[in-house]
């Protein structure tokens, strides 16, 4: 009868830990733009450059924040074009505000361009990207005059 328990007791615990290590923990959840996040530094002369992604995956532009303050695609201090998605759907591919551009060209290159700084102060832009559940933030920090 003990041997009968314990067998019972090891077969439970070997079929508990192959179950836990057979589990793929990636199940339901999107892989995100692996672009670099940065918090990148940018002189105060300004940037130009297109940065590419590790992966291939389709993705969106999710918020913006414009020297610490959030700011909704809709707001109308920023411009914004879309193109159709393969699927229909209005996707922005350009934003446009007061001193940068950023521009989605595929799934794998996003173009930024941020003009010189002639303020005293530094700048800051952050702005998330994602594929469904899926994130990516990139920071800038742009340097003051």
């Amino acid at each position: 009868m003990k041997k009968i328990t314990i067998l019972s007791c090891l077969l439970i615990t070997v079929t508990f830990v192959l179950t836990l290590f057979s589990c793929d923990d990636k199940v339901g959840y999107a892989d995100a733009p692996d672009f670099s996040s940065g918090p990148f530094i940018v002189k105060k002369e300004g940037l130009d450059s297109t940065f590419i992604s590790k992966n291939n995956v389709e993705w969106q532009f999710l918020d913006l924040t414009i020297d610490g303050k959030q700011i909704v695609l809709n707001d109308k201090s920023i411009e914004t074009e879309t193109k159709k998605s393969p699927v229909g759907v209005d996707n922005i591919y350009l934003i446009k505000g007061e001193w940068f551009k950023m521009e989605k060209l595929d799934n794998n290159r996003i173009h930024i361009s941020i003009e010189g700084n002639e303020a005293n102060e530094s700048r800051t832009l952050d702005f998330t990207i994602h594929n469904g559940n899926g994130f990516r933030k990139i920071s800038f920090k742009q340097e003051a005059k």
